[in-house]
């Protein structure tokens, strides 16, 4: 994946889908999880008793698609903490792991 100048949205809820649109467009197999997935399919969740903010973003990737997903984060990194850990330019830092089977997992934490 070549890099490129995509700015990185200050507003974490427009990164996310963003980032989600992005995976669905190269055809991972990645899907946006958790709270911010709610917040894109559930507008009810937007006002009201369940609005709440946003701190993390996290994704569901197949094996397969690791590789290609990490490269499509790696156009979106200023530095790199570890090998397993990249920070963006505004909104923090994107760690891989490793679960017990050898699958990674990503998750992503704003400062």
């Amino acid at each position: 994946m070549a890099e490129h100048d995509t700015l990185i949205l200050s507003d974490i809820r427009e990164e996310a889908n963003r980032l989600a649109e992005a995976a669905v467009t190269l055809g991972l197999s990645a899907r946006l999880i958790g709270g911010l997935a709610i917040w894109l399919r559930c507008p009810s969740v937007r006002e009201g008793p369940f609005a709440r903010s946003y701190d993390d973003m996290d994704f569901a990737i197949s094996a397969a698609a690791a590789t290609k997903f990490k490269a499509l984060l790696m156009t979106q990194v200023t530095c790199r903490i570890s090998s397993s850990t990249v920070c963006t330019a505004r909104r923090g830092c994107i760690t891989e792991s490793l679960r017990d089977d050898g699958r990674s997992t990503w998750s992503s934490t704003s400062w």
